[in-house]
């Protein structure tokens, strides 16, 4: 009841500015039934698909997310026309906020501003892990100053009371989609951190607006790219061309069972008796194969705690073992395509292994993505609660036992859409996230859906526009494109709740021209 220096008891939420966008609500339906026969499960379709969450979509289960303003107080409304920053109307913090937009703050800027965002941790002993996708800083000082030398980022850990500020320019890419761009932003990309809804829009204009003041040094006018033509995306035409295949698959698809063990079939019966299982995963080939972690046989055994003397509990708390080999036969992998045989299977001999794909500074990296993963991926049921963000009695007061019920992991599945999102190479965020964000077009931007395929194309450098003459509002510019040699750079997949605790990821390593 007291408030605390450093909080430390996990009672609360992780907020951003105080607003916060729980992926958790996105994907909930207060009144669909989950697996175990209760009320508040996950939404149908897309609108409660863990890939298509950061996605402002306006067929949420829950009305006041498909709305610009929800159930905010009418004081705090910025006006439709979008003109409450110049009016002093509304919260002046959304001031471009449309249906299906997060509610956490939208960060804006024209293209070619210079963004600068300083991220503050409070007083809490978590640690926090900040991202933006499609763009990649030098260190910067805390409150200015840069560090040229320092190395490319895209991702900075903080904990208490830590800052850090990072500046980057937001130039356009040839072959953009649209007007207006959206990368996603999050102060805690951690599992955590995207369900309670540290996450936002950073979003970019290339035409002025009456609800966005122009910098000086950028007005907004109609700028030639001179050198455009040299260009095929963000990537020069002079550059390698490096090309990969790739397919998401399930290891209960493609891998043998070579230690016997035990693949439930998963379609019913489990220890509370109703038909289904008490998990929202598909069924799995209980013939088929599993990704064996750990090949040792170790028994964890039962462990049985008596209550104290005196104190009032149902029972002594029961710690439930197990024995090994410890293995998933629902993980998801990404495989070189190439490495599946005509059988469909993985061809003897191929490691099983996380995904390594190679590349020299400044090739042009072009990787198709092929999905092979069931319409619906199973998910074994197992007790891994997340935070406690989501109601599951939501609207409906506290349950029959007196106590609050949560919205937890057995009652998502993972996602069935795949998609690849590299940290530090350069990529058109309109077209080559593999992640949905907020407005971006679906279809041009985003995942794989089973049996489909798309081509992410990523230069392995850095794209910087430099201004060579013209006027103020009407520049000349040249791009400028700069190989540069990265270290290990996270591959990670669109669902981020579900789909990186079945193993999908992998990594990108960017070497030296040579």
């Amino acid at each position: 009841p007291c408030f605390e220096a450093i909080k430390f008891s996990h009672a609360s939420m992780f907020v951003t500015n105080y607003r916060n966008e729980p992926v958790g609500l996105r994907v909930f339906d207060p009144n669909a039934t989950g697996p175990d026969g209760k009320r508040g499960a996950q939404a149908a379709g897309l609108a409660g698909d863990l890939a298509f969450a950061f996605q402002s979509r306006q067929d949420r289960a829950i009305a006041s997310l498909n709305s610009s303003f929800g159930n905010t107080p009418v004081g705090y409304q910025n006006r439709e026309d979008g003109l409450a920053c110049i009016d002093g109307l509304g919260d002046g913090i959304n001031c471009d906020r449309r249906p299906g937009d997060p509610f956490t703050p939208i960060m804006r800027a024209y293209e070619r501003d210079e963004v600068k965002i300083k991220i503050q941790v409070g007083a809490t002993e978590e640690q926090h892990q900040s991202t933006f996708h499609g763009l990649k800083w030098m260190s910067n000082g805390s409150g200015f100053g840069r560090s040229p030398n320092s190395g490319w980022r895209n991702f900075q850990s903080h904990g208490i009371s830590e800052q850090f500020s990072l500046q980057v320019p937001m130039n356009p890419d040839p072959l953009q989609a649209g007007q207006s761009v959206d990368y996603l932003y999050s102060t805690d990309a951690t599992r955590d951190g995207i369900w309670q809804g540290t996450w936002g829009v950073l979003r970019t204009y290339g035409q002025a607006r009456g609800d966005l003041f122009q910098l000086p040094e950028n007005p907004v006018g109609t700028p030639r790219v001179l050198n455009a033509r040299n260009f095929l995306g963000v990537c020069p035409r002079t550059a390698p061309v490096r090309n990969y295949d790739v397919t998401a698959v399930l290891a209960n698809d493609v891998l043998p069972n070579l230690l016997g063990v035990t693949i439930p079939a998963n379609i019913g019966g489990d220890s509370d008796g109703i038909p289904g299982g008490d998990n929202a995963g598909g069924p799995l080939n209980p013939v088929g194969g599993t990704l064996v972690y750990n090949r040792r046989g170790t028994v964890v055994p039962t462990v049985v705690i008596p209550p104290e003397p005196g104190e009032v509990v149902e029972g002594p708390l029961v710690l439930q073992g197990g024995a090994g080999p410890l293995n998933d036969p629902t993980a998801i992998m990404y495989v070189r395509t190439a490495d599946i045989g005509a059988n469909g299977r993985l061809r003897p001999g191929v490691p099983v292994e996380p995904l390594v794909l190679r590349a020299n500074a400044g090739d042009c990296i072009q990787v198709t993505l092929r999905n092979r993963l069931p319409a619906l991926a199973p998910d074994l049921a197992g007790w891994q609660d997340m935070m406690w963000v989501v109601n599951r009695d939501l609207g409906q007061g506290v349950g029959a036992d007196g106590e609050m019920h949560f919205f937890n992991n057995n009652l998502v599945r993972p996602s069935s859409h795949v998609g690849l999102h590299a940290q530090l190479v350069e990529y058109d965020a309109s077209r080559d996230d593999g992640v949905l964000v907020g407005q971006n077009a679906q279809g041009i931007a985003g995942p794989v859906g089973p049996g489909g395929s798309r081509t992410y194309r990523w230069y392995a450098g850095d794209i910087s526009h430099v201004r060579v003459g013209g006027t103020p509002t009407r520049p000349f510019i040249n791009i400028v494109a700069t190989p540069v040699e990265f270290g290990g750079t996270n591959l990670l997949s669109a669902d981020r709740v579900k789909q990186p605790q079945k193993g999908l990821f992998g990594a990108l390593v960017i070497e030296p021209s040579g």
